[in-house]
């Protein structure tokens, strides 16, 4: 689990203090499939840095699984527990084969040889990346590299996976092979915070956390979010469905949510 209590974040410039995060209070259970949306400077990639310890709280207090984020005995173990990929996967390739590329940070750890080569196998595997192990990462196509990026951390084991906009450089079946990995984690019990622009992914997640200048004004989950009046006050363009429902309420044709037409939805979006 991971806990925020009144945490700020801030750094200082010319002109004194600034607060990129503001008394965020927040509860992420285990198991749960999270998406944080915002405009650009809102304070989503600062904070999902601070659930495993890259960035530390100005203010406030951060755990994670129980362990204190600002105490640096705990920042091996944390970052252990939280698993991160960002958004362009070639700054995260450090292996000359897709192979070495998993095994590197499992050597880091000091994984005994015999396990590690069960895990570097097993994670390949488990990514669809097997027929490709020998080859360069760099001859990847873009959703395999960012594939290859998440099987490198999923090999450590962690038991919380953020992913800081994962699909924003790849094209629709680039987007697709990822989304797909991260429901199949999800299924499997992985703790899944997603940072997205692509509302369809965020229409897919469980619970939406909605930053505005570095304060949560919604928290609950997307349908209720593409519904609601936090939605007309910002930039946010809700998925194509929610268009359609909004025209069909207004001609009378719809006037609730019923589980059929929830049914709809999910249909579509898959």
């Amino acid at each position: 689990m991971i806990e925020t209590n009144n945490l700020s974040f801030s750094y200082d410039n010319d002109e004194g203090e600034v607060f990129i995060l503001k008394d965020i209070n927040l509860t992420i259970k285990d198991g749960e499939f999270v998406s944080i949306i915002g405009r650009n400077g809102s304070g989503k990639s600062t904070l999902v840095k601070v659930f495993n310890a890259l960035n530390l709280p100005s203010k406030g207090e951060v755990f994670v699984d129980s362990l204190k984020v600002s105490d640096e005995n705990n920042l091996y173990q944390i970052r252990q527990n939280v698993g991160m990929v960002f958004q362009n996967p070639e700054n995260q390739i450090v292996g000359t084969t897709v192979e070495d590329d998993v095994a590197f940070a499992l050597e880091n750890l000091g994984v005994p040889r015999t396990e590690m080569v069960e895990r570097v196998h097993n994670t390949i595997d488990y990514f669809g990346l097997t027929d490709k192990k020998q080859s360069e990462p760099y001859s990847l196509s873009g959703g395999e590299k960012q594939r290859l990026a998440i099987a490198s951390v999923m090999a450590m084991r962690p038991r919380h996976l953020i992913l800081d906009e994962p699909t924003a450089m790849l094209d629709p079946y680039g987007r697709k092979q990822v989304m797909d990995k991260m429901f199949q984690l999800h299924e499997n019990g992985m703790t899944i915070i997603l940072i997205s622009h692509h509302m369809e992914e965020v229409l897919k997640t469980e619970r939406t956390i909605f930053l505005q200048n570095g304060e949560i004004v919604f928290d609950g989950t997307p349908e209720a979010f593409f519904l609601s009046k936090e939605i007309k006050n910002s930039d946010i363009e809700p998925p194509p469905i929610f268009q359609l429902q909004k025209k069909l309420k207004k001609k009378g044709v719809l006037k609730s949510y019923s589980k059929c037409y929830m049914d709809i939805v999910a249909d579509i979006t898959q």
